[in-house]
């Protein structure tokens, strides 16, 4: 788990402290007002950092908890027809 802590806090804090606005920059800077609002309230950058951060965070936690998930059914489905492979060999 701190693994998960060491990653999520740099990554959130870049997002915040280099210069410029990140929704400008994917828009360009001439884009219209409301397609700039528009893009900040799809990506949660108009909410208070400390609920930006949560809401980091679940999506982080819940990805990570999937990508494990698919893995270890991808494992075990491996190691079942590897046993069964080997037993079929073996009679």
């Amino acid at each position: 788990m701190p693994a998960f802590w060491s990653v999520l806090t740099p990554v959130f804090l870049l997002i915040h402290i280099v210069p410029g606005d990140p929704v400008e920059s994917m828009l360009g800077e001439g884009a219209a007002r409301g397609k700039v609002a528009q893009l900040r309230h799809a990506l949660g950058l108009d909410l208070p950092l400390a609920v930006q951060y949560r809401h980091l965070a679940a999506r982080f936690s819940r990805t990570h908890r999937l990508r494990r998930r698919r893995y270890s059914l991808a494992t075990g489905a491996a190691r079942r027809l590897t046993a069964l492979s080997q037993g079929v060999l073996l009679e």
